[in-house]
């Protein structure tokens, strides 16, 4: 019986690691072949059913597939040093939790399971090697790599038992796909598990520059000397090109069909191209958003090297540092990391042994830290390829059981929702931070716009630090989805990337800061367009012209007891006038008092001509005191109060009557009189401002003629 192909379905399958341990990238592809798999050494076996058998739910006896898997040992899976081999053995296995009713069934059907040609502790290898076995067509494994690999007894004798049941087992599994009426075996899956293992092989691949080695410019110059062409945009990468990110600005897309080309050039075994998937790069940009020049970022939450290093790279010219909570990590992935972060020339990075849940906010070695990066742990429910995500970014392995079946059991999904608020909650006591970024991979919103309303609602334990609210990131073009009033990051997953939520937690500024200094600081960054016209600039001048006017109208021979004078009658005096006196250089005259009396300014209301026949205007108060001591004494009136925000006020004009200008004609006093009598106003005589929208007529002179004929001679006509 002929069967059905099934095309390989799995991502991050079979294809090129990044790097291996030592740093060194494969030279053989691990994933993204063209050519069917030919199977994979015995060491890849034996720990993909080790994974596997850690991970498989326990089922009940009664159930007619029960199979046994022997006695479950509370052990962690062996850390491969080989990643390519690690990568490889979790595929497999995770394929394995995905089949795995189906794949019970054949061992069961074809009499595999009753006759017991293995123990129950191998049946978990059986059930990973005949899951690569029926991919195959049941075929055995060939090529040179298997048969110099080291050869093990257990799988050796898995396989064995495996090939003298092909014939049965390829039998049973027709049976199932006909009674079931399947056209492949991918039909068997949930409908979430099959779309995302079909956007898994369509996703592009993600890089980032690292500008400590190299910049922008000379990788693309790079990339096109290599013949691979530069687009416009992601929908124009189905030819093998490449295009910029439209969130991130050091960040370069390329088509899947240029895996392999791509770690044919140098710039990933020099580490001047870094590839990662476009969420961490998205929690870098929007933590470079909220960066100022010389404060600290601290990382919490299970991340990889990579994410740190590309911090570090962005920080580095605020000369800023990273410190890394790495109390989750094994010895030997701390001794990972800081061999990535030597081989990045990242020199800004400090790892802290402790996790981020057991720091004190009053931490020594946070005093300069600014912002909090968390990625605490969650459901990875939006990420289409999980296995390489979550072992690239040091994920929790233990939720591909959840993933393999499409849902997160409720209770997995309280208890992730749990530590995310816990951890949300501990980073706002540190009272020197003011901006915590939050990311998560997961789709549902327990974990996403729940925790976050959770937290911000709460009131703070500290009454005395400031709360914090939501702002949106800084991420160039906008092309995902956001909540407008909530002011969320989502990007939901497709076949251009994996699915994030992102949100951006700035902390209140003080009660001291007005409002006019958020204005400077939007104008600053040009968010109002010139939409709104700023008056924080004119209230300062006009107080630091208020300040000039007090020091001319103190002199250095006023004494500083003379009484104050009382209040002016006319408040009508205009700001703009004062400014027009000051700027004509216009000085008012103050007579200091021959009694002890305090000196006191107050705006001027009242005009009155000078000796040089000249009018101060809006700049002096004639103020009539006892006539054995009558003095000029210039008062200034206190700053009026500021108008109301958003309002802008409307300066009336302002009428200055000026005296009668005597002129030779019509006084009996002799024109030709060789010393005049110098200006002086008679007690009686007031002159004050009127604010008339018209021009007020100017006085007769024959009705004022008698008053000034006696007291007043004018040297010159008024000018």
């Amino acid at each position: 019986m002929v069967m059905h192909r099934v095309a390989p379905h799995t991502s991050g399958f079979r294809g090129p690691s990044r790097l291996d341990g030592a740093g060194v990238p494969a030279k053989e592809p691990i994933w993204g072949a063209p050519e069917p798999p030919q199977g994979f050494p015995d060491r890849v076996y034996l720990l993909a059913a080790a994974v596997f058998k850690k991970m498989c739910p326990e089922k009940a006896t009664s159930q007619k597939a029960a199979i046994s898997y022997g006695k479950k040992v509370e052990r962690c899976v062996p850390h491969a040093r080989d990643e390519g081999a690690q990568r490889q053995a979790y595929e497999l296995a995770f394929n394995a939790l995905k089949y795995q009713d189906l794949l019970e069934d054949m061992l069961v059907d074809s009499c595999f399971y009753p006759s017991h040609p293995l123990p129950d502790d191998l049946m978990s290898l059986a059930v990973v090697m005949l899951y690569d076995f029926q991919e195959r067509k049941f075929l055995p494994r060939s090529g040179l790599g298997c048969e110099l690999e080291e050869k093990l007894e257990d799988v050796r004798k898995a396989e064995s038992c495996l090939l003298r049941f092909k014939t049965k087992l390829a039998a049973s599994l027709a049976r199932c796909r006909v009674k079931l009426d399947l056209v492949n075996i991918d039909w068997i899956l949930p409908e979430v598990v099959r779309t995302k293992q079909e956007r898994a092989t369509s996703l592009p691949l993600y890089a980032w520059v690292n500008t400590l080695k190299t910049s922008l410019e000379d990788v693309c110059d790079v990339l096109k000397r290599a013949g691979i062409s530069q687009a416009e945009s992601l929908s124009q990468l189905e030819t093998p090109a490449f295009c910029l990110d439209p969130h991130c600005r050091d960040v370069l897309v390329f088509s899947p069909k240029l895996r392999t080309s791509l770690y044919e050039t140098d710039l990933l075994s020099e580490h001047k191209l870094v590839v990662q998937d476009k969420c961490c790069s998205l929690v870098s940009s929007a933590v470079l958003g909220t960066l100022e020049e010389g404060s600290d970022v601290l990382v919490a939450g299970p991340t990889s090297a990579f994410t740190v290093a590309h911090l570090a790279v962005l920080a580095t010219p605020l000369f800023g540092k990273v410190f890394y909570c790495a109390g989750y990590l094994s010895p030997i992935q701390r001794e990972e990391v800081q061999e990535t972060l030597s081989h990045m020339e990242c020199s800004n990075v400090q790892l802290i042994p402790e996790s981020f849940s057991d720091l004190s906010p009053s931490d020594p070695r946070l005093q300069n830290t600014r912002v909090i990066l968390l990625m605490p742990q969650c459901s990875m429910s939006a990420i289409s390829n999980p296995v390489e995500f979550i072992l690239h970014e040091n994920g929790d392995t233990e939720l591909l059981q959840d993933l393999s079946q499409g849902t997160i059991s409720p209770e997995r999904l309280d208890l992730l929702a749990a530590g995310q608020t816990q951890d949300l909650t501990h980073a706002q006591k540190f009272a020197k931070v003011q901006a915590v970024v939050y990311c998560t991979s997961s789709s549902y919103p327990e974990e996403n716009e729940d925790v976050v309303r959770r937290v911000l609602g709460r009131k703070m334990e500290n009454s005395k630090l400031r709360p914090f609210r939501l702002s949106p990131p800084d991420l160039g073009t906008f092309a995902g989805e956001r909540d407008a009033e909530e002011k969320f990051f989502k990007l939901e997953p497709s076949k251009e990337s994996n699915g994030c939520f992102l949100a951006v937690l700035i902390r209140e500024p003080e009660k001291k800061e007005m409002a006019e200094g958020i204005l400077e600081k939007a104008a600053a960054k040009g968010l109002l367009d010139g939409l709104v016209q700023t008056q924080p600039a004119k209230k300062k001048k006009r107080k630091v012209l208020r300040k000039g006017l007090h020091r001319q109208t103190t002199t250095p021979g006023s004494s500083s007891n003379q009484p104050q004078a009382g209040p002016a009658k006319d408040k009508s005096s205009a700001p703009s006038k004062v400014l027009q006196a000051s700027a004509e250089g216009q000085r008012p005259q103050v007579v200091p008092s021959k009694s002890k009396s305090k000196t006191t300014c107050r705006p001027p209301a009242k005009t009155l001509p000078s000796a040089t026949g000249k009018v101060i205007g809006a700049t002096a108060t004639v103020t009539k005191q006892r006539p054995a001591s009558s003095r000029l004494i210039v008062t200034a009136k206190p700053p009026a109060p500021p108008p109301p925000k958003g309002r802008q006020e409307v300066l009336k004009p302002m009428v200055v009557v000026l005296p009668p200008v005597m002129f030779p004609s019509f006084t009996s006093v002799s024109a030709t009189t060789k010393n005049p009598p110098l200006h002086r106003v008679p007690p009686n005589i007031q002159f004050r401002w009127k604010p008339n929208s018209q021009p007020a007529a100017c006085p007769s002179p024959l009705s004022s003629c008698s008053l000034y004929r006696a007291a007043v001679q004018h040297p010159r006509p008024w000018l």
